[in-house]
């Protein structure tokens, strides 16, 4: 986000690896309210902008098109039913990933759950982390060592 005088201002900036430049693509303004309450996640592999109001999920998605990206051209807007009920707030509540069918959220950074869009309802949760894992992830080193590659700082 940038600072544009009073107001905020989201610029995606990418890197085109086939053309090796970079592009930036700014959503904009009034799409949403406020862009300090919008949350980041992937839709359907896409870079995705949200923000829940009421008891919907507003979506903005940056899509690939043939020259780069583009937002989409429509917000995509999806019923919360099950922010009617007392048991989830939408203050604790963080979109992770999604699809046109399913929708993941992580609610007080304690539970995550899958929401089916077509029928409204929840239809799977897990705790984030078991019990016996101290972390969310587990972490393993993936880059191998190349003959002639020297550690930082010993040279």
């Amino acid at each position: 986000m940038v600072r544009n005088g009073q107001d905020l201002d989201l610029k995606i900036l990418s890197f085109d690896t086939w053309k090796e430049t970079f592009v930036a693509n700014t959503m904009p303004r009034g799409i949403f309210l406020d862009l300090s309450e919008t949350f980041f996640f992937f839709w359907d592999n896409c870079l995705a902008v949200s923000e829940i109001t009421e008891e919907a999920l507003h979506v903005m998605v940056l899509e690939h098109c043939s020259g780069g990206f583009r937002w989409s051209r429509r917000k995509i807007v999806v019923c919360l039913r099950f922010l009617r009920e007392e048991l989830y707030t939408k203050e604790k509540l963080v979109p992770v990933r999604g699809t046109c069918s399913d929708l993941w959220f992580q609610f007080e950074d304690k539970i995550e759950f899958c929401y089916d869009v077509e029928t409204g309802r929840i239809k799977e949760t897990k705790p984030l982390l078991p019990e016996k894992k101290k972390h969310a992830y587990e972490y393993r080193p993936s880059l191998v060592t190349l003959e002639g590659m020297i550690p930082e700082g010993n040279h």
